[in-house]
């Protein structure tokens, strides 16, 4: 009887740990993947920004630029940075579940952000034309002479800097 006990105890305490055991390396499995999933978009997120223009009629106050994908998969933003060499940020955050960018920034106004294309809604397309984006500033404007920067982060971590002379 004692035999039958001990055996009894070895198969439950072995099953109970088989299934804990299990039951860890399902989840870290699962994690594992999701990590490589993340740094495989990581990798295939690549973009360029084609080119920055401002526009002065009759004031200075709205820059336009283009990014171009040509990544692997549809590219969404995740934040845009426009700011001068004095370091004053303009900042975009482009929400994943919006197709808009909302703005703060240092200039005393306010700006907008023209395209909700980059969004979580409306990815940029892969090896598509350049799609525009223009800033509008309110209350503020572009200073002649001085470089202005941008500073774009795609969703899966990829940053892009561009800048240009007003």
């Amino acid at each position: 009887m004692g035999a039958l006990l001990t055996v009894a105890i070895t198969l439950i305490v072995g099953g109970a740990v088989f299934s804990y055991v299990n039951g860890e390396a399902t989840v870290n499995e699962n994690r594992y993947g999701q990590a490589v999933a993340g740094s495989v978009d990581s990798l295939n997120e690549r973009f360029v920004v084609a080119d920055m223009a401002f526009a002065c009629s009759p004031t200075c106050n709205s820059v336009s630029f283009y990014i171009y994908n040509n990544g692997q998969i549809g590219l969404q933003l995740k934040q845009i940075l426009l700011y001068d060499s004095t370091q004053k940020v303009m900042d975009f955050n482009c929400g994943q579940n919006s197709a808009s960018c909302t703005s703060s920034g240092s200039c005393g106004g306010s700006a907008t952000i023209s395209t909700p294309v980059g969004s979580a809604m409306t990815p940029i397309p892969i090896e598509g034309n350049p799609v525009q984006f223009t800033i509008t500033l309110t209350g503020c404007s572009f200073i002649g002479g001085t470089t202005y920067y941008l500073n774009i982060l795609g969703v899966y971590g990829n940053d892009v800097i561009y800048y240009s002379v007003k």
